[in-house]
Parts: structure tokens; sequence; C-alpha cells
């Protein structure tokens, strides 16, 4: 009886279940048809929606998600299925006859309308998901824009000439890398600038991206560099070099045509560590490098096509300076004096630039002192027999063992002249030596006579491209002790120029007596000047020190084992180094004082600097300090504390420009107390560009500078010192253009310096006349 009973339950479930469920669909017809209604206009609302979303993407250039494109398509045929479904209810309302409706009609419309309000939910639901309907889109590279000096640019034929060579291999399938090089200051970026537009003109690439690689080559700044031309976002500030090199290369792979431009290269670059692509890549995407250098060598160490860009010719180089110089040379006088300067800028286009803007306000009086300044600078049209040489360069090539007694003679401001011994040792006296060997070693192998005639007379000493070099042993092989001016520059893997040894300790003979300048240039790996204590004596007439371009020199540029030597220092310049603070004064003898000869101070893009003195102040004696010259220091917050100021008597002109975290320029010491800070001297004070500069003394004494005449405050804008705050006994003129004129006459010394550096010897020359007119 228990399974007929089971039985018949189940037979009634069956039966029933059915007939229960239409006759829920059947009863709730109306209710599931507003449903769908409902949610029907929700859908079309959020489709409407959708829809101009995917329009303002597509008006960017924006690339649409899939999914996107899908769920508009689900959505496009579910709409048009419930237009359908609104059909068949209107059908369903005409057919019904009468009071009594079709039951089995509104079943089947109440079921299909519970179905696809499932359907939109769905819908609805993946809507919701999309926070944009778009990709993310790699950002597109910028447009090369012109820049100033491209809207100045002359063509000249120089420049034109090799305009036209970087051009015909730019359009070659054959040449994937160019190298244009050419002395420092030719025009070389400015040329490449105008032939990367030229480039874009024709269509020979969509992309320019130019990065100035410079002394110090810094890997992760020329990819980020790079990057931004691009248009990448970021290669991930915490990625190794090789990760970023990926990122970088897979970029220009995918970009095509791209033109790569490294500006200013010294020495060879790893494109692959870069991420530059090389060989069939460049090829396949028919991308070129083009690279800038004054070296040659660079240009054939990266397998580049070699174009020179030479100096202007005096045609063009006067007719360049004539536009430069504004001025009206309407008297044959005055031309021929105007030619004549312009002709000792040797074809140079910023020294041109330099030496026009300097002289562009002068009259004819002082444009006849510069000419006859720089022809006293030429050499005299004596006999050869008569003519003490000045520069002679030592080349590897002659130095053989089959050819000792062979030279390459330049003496200026082109011919060449072979000359041997005998006639070497007639001329030795007062020579200068430009040494371009690897090592000096290879040079004094089997030289006695070479010391003897000519290391030992020698005045002038340049040390160029030397990898292994201790000035200490030259100066003890080559009996140098009569040098007085040296120069080393771009000597690579030299970390300590000076490395004390058991044979030059502090009890030995003294080393470079006699020296009386020192300029140390573009040493990418230096770290220090001196390791050790050099010997008393050494270096006691060294007057002038300059070091630029040493970017990775670190603590203190002369730490206290140099300052205990320089007693008689006059003028430092040093411009772009990793120092942290000029004068280190650990470890000095209590109750001496240094530094007291010290007349001129000049810093500049110093980035790491982030105080002038480290270590007691006590041992500072600047008493003779009239100038001092401070831009581009961007980590130093105060100039000198306070307790210095006492010793700045002498003190005439202070500059200070683009320091971005100065606050005030005498940082005032708590523990000191002082009634008075007394700057005498000082006449001219200048202040650039100091964005966070709020007052030259913040503290409680008071501030008294009597002499002071002109006070210039540009882009200074939280500076709250008043000019009473000085209280000078003079009329104090504020911000004089023509003052300012005349100071800004004085960078023209930095300018010509600079360029000076990079040349051959005898362009110095010209230099230092020129810049004796200008500093006067």
């Amino acid at each position: 009886m228990a399974d007929i009973a089971s039985l018949a339950r189940d037979c009634v479930e069956w039966m029933w279940n059915p007939i229960s469920q239409r006759y829920s669909y059947f009863k709730n017809y109306h209710k599931n048809v507003k449903a769908l209604a409902d949610k029907a206009r929700t859908l079309e609302a959020r489709r409407n929606d959708v829809g101009k979303s995917v329009d303002a993407a597509k008006s960017q250039d924006q690339e649409i998600r899939k999914e996107v494109q899908r769920w508009q398509e689900r959505d496009d045929n579910l709409l048009k299925d419930l237009v359908a479904f609104e059909d068949r209810i209107e059908e369903n309302k005409s057919c019904i006859s009468g009071c009594v409706p079709d039951c089995r009609w509104r079943c089947r419309l109440s079921k299909q309308a519970k179905a696809m309000a499932s359907d939109v939910d769905a819908l609805l639901l993946a809507e919701q998901r999309y926070d944009n309907v778009s990709l993310p889109r790699a950002q597109r590279p910028p447009e090369f824009t012109r820049t100033e000096s491209m809207r100045k640019f002359q063509l000249f034929s120089s420049t034109e000439i090799a305009m036209n060579k970087v051009m015909e291999g730019l359009r070659s399938d054959s040449i994937r890398v160019i190298g244009v090089h050419g002395m420092g200051g030719v025009g070389k970026t400015t040329m490449v600038k105008q032939v990367a537009e030229k480039g874009v003109t024709e269509g020979l690439f969509n992309v320019v991206v130019m990065v100035t690689i410079s002394q110090a080559v810094n890997l992760r700044r020329i990819q980020s560099q790079i990057a931004e031309g691009l248009g990448l976002k970021s290669l991930g500030a915490d990625s190794t070099v090789e990760r970023r090199a990926t990122k970088v290369r897979d970029r220009i792979v995918r970009e095509k045509k791209v033109l790569i431009i490294l500006d200013d290269l010294w020495k060879k670059l790893d494109l692959n560590r870069v991420g530059i692509p090389y060989g069939s890549e460049l090829e396949n995407g028919e991308s070129k490098i083009l690279i800038t250098t004054r070296l040659q060598q660079v240009c054939t160490q990266m397998d580049s096509h070699r174009i020179k860009l030479q100096h202007l010719s005096e045609p063009d180089s006067w007719e360049f300076f004539k536009k430069t110089a504004g001025t009206n040379f309407d008297s044959r006088e005055f031309e021929a004096i105007g030619k004549s300067v312009a002709k000792e800028c040797g074809g140079l286009p910023i020294a041109l630039v330099a030496v026009a803007k300097a002289l562009a306000d002068k009259d004819m009086e002082e444009w006849d002192k510069a000419a006859r300044r720089l022809q006293r600078s030429m050499p005299c049209n004596h006999d050869e027999d008569e003519t003490v040489f000045e520069c002679i360069k030592l080349s590897y090539d002659f130095l053989n063992k089959q050819e000792k007694d062979c030279f390459l003679l330049c003496c200026l401001f082109p011919e060449d002249h072979n000359i041997g011994k005998e006639e070497l040792a007639r001329y030795g006296m007062g020579l200068t030596l430009f040494l371009e060997v690897n090592t000096m070693e290879e040079a004094r192998e089997d030289a006695d006579w070479f010391i003897e005639v000519v290391a030992k007379k020698a005045e002038k000493l340049i040390y160029s491209d030397c990898w292994d070099l201790n000035l200490l042993e030259e100066y003890e092989h080559g009996e140098l002790a009569g040098l007085k001016s040296l120069d080393v520059e771009q000597c690579q893997e030299v970390r300590n120029l000076m490395r004390v040894t058991n044979n030059s300790g502090p009890g030995s003979a003294p080393v470079f007596e006699s020296l009386q300048e020192l300029r140390i240039f573009h040493m990418d790996f230096l770290e220090q000047i001196c390791v050790g204590e050099l010997p008393t004596g050494s270096l006691e007439k060294l007057k002038a020190l300059a070091v630029q371009q040493c970017n990775n020199l670190v603590n203190s540029l002369l730490p206290s084992n140099l300052i205990k030597r320089l007693g008689n220092l006059e003028k430092l310049l040093v411009n772009g180094s990793s120092v942290e603070e000029v004068f280190g004064f650990e470890g000095l003898e209590q109750g001496q004082v240094y530094l007291g000869r010290l007349q001129e101070i000049r810093l500049e893009n110093l980035s790491e600097i982030a105080n002038i003195c480290r270590g007691p102040t006590c041992f500072a004696d600047f008493r003779n300090i009239k100038f001092v010259t401070v831009i581009r220091c961007m980590k130093l917050r105060n100039l000198f504390p306070v307790s210095i100021s006492d010793s700045l008597m002498q003190l005439e002109d202070l500059w200070v420009e683009e320091c971005v975290l100065m606050e005030e320029v005498i940082r005032d010491e708590h523990a000191i107390s002082q009634q008075k800070v007394k700057l005498p001297r000082l006449k001219t004070l200048s202040l650039k560009n100091l964005p966070k500069l709020s007052s030259f003394y913040a503290g409680n004494a008071s501030l008294e500078c009597p002499s002071l005449e002109h006070l210039h405050v540009h882009e200074c804008q939280n500076f709250r010192t008043k000019t009473s705050d000085f209280h000078s006994s003079k009329q104090v003129h504020e911000n004089d253009e023509q003052h300012m004129k005349l100071l800004q006459k004085r960078c023209v010394y930095i300018i010509l310096l600079l360029i000076s550096i990079s040349q051959p010897f005898h362009n110095k020359s010209f230099c230092s006349k020129i810049l004796e007119y200008l500093t006067r």
C-alpha cells in the first residue's frame, strides 16, 4: 500500500507542477511584462551612455575595448528582440475576445518576459564593470618643435656643405649611423636640429629624439630622455638598466622611422645597454642614429659615416658678426677694426656671438683698443730661425723606435714642420708641450735626451687622453720643477690625479713647487684631486685652480691635505661636479688659518653641493676675497655662515643665480653672538632667480654694507630685505640695466674660457687677450 501511495503522490506532483507553473506565469503576466518593460528602458539608457562614451573615445583616436564592442552587439540584438516582443504583446491584446483572456498565449508571453528580463539583467551587470570603454593608449611622441636658436639659424657655406652631406646620409639606405664632428662652438648642435626638422618635413622620420650625452655618461638619464621623446610615460624608477633598455628598444622598433640624435658624445656609447637598436633592427624600422662630437675618433668608434663641420670662413664670420653686433660700421676704419676683431674669433659662431654682444654698445675707440690688443697677441713675422715656438704636439706615430727624432710641430691662434733633436734643442727654452700619447711611459722609453732638452725646460704642459696618470710620478720622471702651467684633460680611468707614494710623502722634496696654474678638464672618472699628504712646499706658488666637468668628484673639492698646501691660491673656478662642499677643514692644525690669498671664487653647475665649507670655519681666512659668483648650485640653502662674515672684509661683488633652494645668503648661527654683520667693501649685489630666498641675513645682528652702490634683484619673489636694511652710506641703484650689462660682460670670460678648453692650444692665446680686455 505504501508503494501505491508513493506512486500516487509522484503522479500528482508530476501532473501538478507544470500546471502550477503555467498558472503562475498566467497569474503574473502583467507583473512580468511590466518588469521587462522597465528593465528595457534602463538598458536603452545605458546603451545610449555607452554609445556616447565610445564615440568620445573614437574621436580621441583611442582603441575601444573588445568586450565593450561585444556588449554593444549583444545589446543591439536584445533590444531588437524586445521590440519584437512588444509587438507580440500588442497582438495578444487585439486577439483577446470579450473578457475571457487567452490563457495559453499569456502563459507563453509571461514566460518569455521573465527569461528576457534575466538577459537584460546580465547585460546591465556586465556594463557596470566597464570603468573605461577604451584601452590605455601609449602617449604619442611629442612633435619636433623649432627652438629659438633654430629660428635664428643662418646657413653659411661650410654649414650648408655639412648639412647636405648629412641629408644624403639620412636618405641613403646603406647608412644607419652618421657622425658629425668639429671643434666646440662651431655649431654642430644647431645644425643637426635643422637637419632633423628637414628630415621630418621630407617624411624620412616620424619621430625625432634628441639626447645630450656630455662628459659624464649616465645611462639611466639617457634612457629617461629617450623614453620621454618617444612618449613612454615611465620606464620604472626601480627597474634595472637592462629592463629599461628592453622597453626603450621595443618602443623604438615598434614606432619605426625614428631619428635618434646623440648630442655631444665624448667617447663610445654602448647602444645595447641604452636600448638603442642597431644593425638589422635599425634597418627594418627605417630608423637612424645621428651623433655629434668634438672628437673624430668617436665617430670611428661608433662605426659611423663621418662628416666634419668646418668653422666659418672669414666672409661668413664677418656677416654673422655684423648681424649679431647690430652696429653700424659706416666708416671704412670702423669696418676694418670690426673685421679684425671678428677674424680673431677663429670662425666659431659661439665666440662670434659672445664677442659681438659684448662690444655691441661700445664706441669706435673701444673697438680700436680691442683690435690692438688682439693684434699684439699674434705672432711676429720673424725668420723661422729666430722664432721661439710656443706649441709642440707630440704624436705617438712619430715616437716609435725608428723615428724618435721626428716631431710634428704646430706653431700658431696652420703649417706642420718636422724638426730633429738638434733643432729642438735650439728652441727648447720656453716650450709648451701637448702630450697626446696613451701613457707617458710610451714617450719616456729610451728618451733621456727628450727630458733633458725639452721637459726640464718646459713651462707649460698639457696632458690629454692619458689612460694611466699619476702626476707625482710624472713630476719625478720628467723633472718638471720649472713647470708653471699644467692642464690635464680627458684622461679616462684616472680616479686620483695625485697619489702620494712612499717616495713622495710629507718628508720628501716638494713637487710642482713652481706651478702657478692648474686646470683639470673633462675627467669623467676623477674622484679626488689628491690622495695623501703632499711634501711641504708643494704647490706653494699655485695661484689659479680651474676644475671643469669632473662630474664624479665627491666629498670636498679641496680637503685639508690640499688646503694646507694652497697658501697662495688666488682664483678658484669650479664648473660641473658632484662635490658636496668646496672646502673641507677637518683635521687642520688648531690656531692656523688658511686660504688668506684667495681673491675670486666662481662656482657653477654643482648639483650636489650643500655647503661652501665643512668643518670648523675658524680655519677659513677669506680676508682678500673680492669676487664671489655662485650659479646653479641646486642644493645650497645659504652661502656663508655668519661666523665667516667677519673675514669678508674685501668682498666687492657678490652674484648668486639659479640656486633654487637658497633661503638666505648669510646663515645665522644661534651659537654665535654678533652685534653686527658687516661687509664694508661690498659694492654690487646681484640676486637672480632664487625662488626661496627670503632675506640676505635673517639673524638678530644689524646688517651693514656701507659701500653698496648697486642692488640687482630679479625673480626672487619671496625676498623681503629692503634697500635700507643694508645701511649703505652711498646712493643704492636698484636694478640698473646699464650696470647689469656691464656685469654680464664678465660672463663672456666664462664663455670664451669654455671655448678655449676644447680647442688647439693656440686659441687660448686669443681668449686670454680678449678676456683681458672684456674684464677690465
